[in-house]
């Protein structure tokens, strides 16, 4: 593997390296991807662009209820608790993330703002590489089929800071338009304007990295076993101990960064936050934007001519196996809920990169030289791709961002 005459390494090959990649490329760097990730969320997220999730999952109401929403309980919150040493530390940084009035407000703020730009950059981007048709900006509907939960849920959102999203009370017609495709009918509804998705989740991914090839970049799959520093460089090495070193590596290894960073000397609370998803074929009369099944706590989404229902939120060991309940669990909501099905269900789980305050890490080392990172977007990995590919690039170029990302700041733990 040549990499002398890169001016940086990504390490991840995920959306958000991919995107990162492309951006630095157009400022003129040549660049090399390792894609290092296994199971990456990337491939398996639900494709929503969720920029109405303005406050951060750590927060107050869900440290306190959160036992409700347990995995034995029917929920979908899940912990490994053969791993207390992996969890425990983590879950200990997330209550006081959460009970800190400053951190909570801090994270509204500033995801509020960055989320104001995802939108807009997703469409940027996707012009750029001539591919505009793989975002739909038709918003999306969280429906519920319990009463008690409707009226609860409802209100919540209608009262909430949702940033540059609007909500509303959904209309009787668009419940039966709902219900058509359905073998139940819900009971109420909410209908949300301005957040988008991607029309094929695989394409965007397939057509990002093409395009990075295209224009010279070079991408490996490979793995990396550990990071360290070396005469003011960054030493990578590889799984055959094929090792070398660099003067610039940006990290987008997701829920792995933090293993990678400790041979730099640097700590990251980053733990896997798994999700499953089951995917199939349609029979093609499915049109519906991302249908958010609120009081059960999946999400279903249309992706061309199949169908992807996904959910959990499971905190357990990276090389965990799957837990085979949770797509048992989603195959059975296919059935009741009675969405059409033309193939077998295909099944998938993988990790996000979460950190205890629901916030991404974005920014650069100040005890490596060299050393920038882009990782830790918990479930908003997809819809802040496009916007931190241009942020991460204007660090790396030591450009002052008009977006202030101080609350993303790598050394905040």
């Amino acid at each position: 593997m040549n990499m002398q005459d890169s001016q940086i390494i990504i390490i991840g090959g995920g959306l958000i390296g991919l995107v990162s990649a492309i951006n630095l490329q157009r400022s003129g760097m040549k660049v090399v991807i390792i894609n290092d990730q296994q199971h990456p969320a990337s491939w398996g997220n639900a494709g929503h662009i969720a920029i109405e999730q303005v406050t951060p999952l750590s927060n107050k109401y869900n440290a306190l209820t959160g036992y409700k929403r347990l995995f034995p309980f029917g929920g979908a919150l899940d912990i490994g608790w053969n791993f207390p040493k992996l969890w425990l530390p983590w879950f200990a940084k997330y209550l006081k993330s959460s009970f800190s009035k400053k951190s909570v407000q801090e994270g509204e703020e500033a995801l509020k703002r960055i989320l104001s730009y995802a939108v807009v950059a997703w469409h940027n981007l996707l012009v750029y590489l001539g591919q505009q048709d793989l975002l739909i900006t038709k918003g999306h509907y969280v429906i519920y089929h319990n009463k008690q939960k409707a009226s609860q849920g409802s209100q919540v959102w209608l009262n909430a800071d949702i940033g540059n999203a609007k909500v509303r009370p959904m209309d009787y017609q668009t419940l039966d338009n709902i219900s058509n495709h359905l073998s139940t009918y819900p009971v109420q509804g909410l209908c949300f304007e301005h957040t988008g998705q991607i029309k094929n989740i695989s394409r965007l991914i397939n057509v990002c990295k093409d395009y990075f090839i295209q224009q010279g970049g070079q991408y490996y799959d490979d793995h990396v076993i550990s990071l360290s520093p070396e005469n003011k460089k960054i030493k990578i090495t590889l799984k055959n101990y094929q090792a070398f070193t660099h003067e610039k590596v940006l990290i987008c290894a997701g829920a792995r960064s933090g293993i990678l960073l400790k041979g730099m000397g640097e700590y990251f609370p980053v733990i896997a936050e798994r999700g499953y998803h089951i995917e199939w074929e349609n029979d093609g009369s499915y049109n519906l934007p991302p249908l958010v099944f609120e009081d059960h706590s999946f999400i279903v989404t249309c992706f061309e001519k199949r169908l992807r229902l996904a959910s959990f939120v499971e905190f357990t060991k990276f090389d965990a196996q799957p837990d085979v309940r949770k797509w048992e669990k989603l195959e059975h909501y296919a059935k009741k809920f009675g969405l059409s099905q033309k193939s077998e269900f295909q099944r998938w789980f993988g990790s996000r990169p979460t950190m205890p305050d629901y916030r991404p890490v974005i920014g650069k080392s100040t005890k490596n030289p060299g050393l920038f990172y882009a990782f830790g977007h918990q479930h908003l990995g997809l819809t802040l791709a496009a916007i931190t590919g241009e942020i991460v690039t204007d660090i790396v170029l030591n450009k002052t961002s008009s977006l202030s990302i101080s609350a993303f700041r790598p050394n905040r733990f």
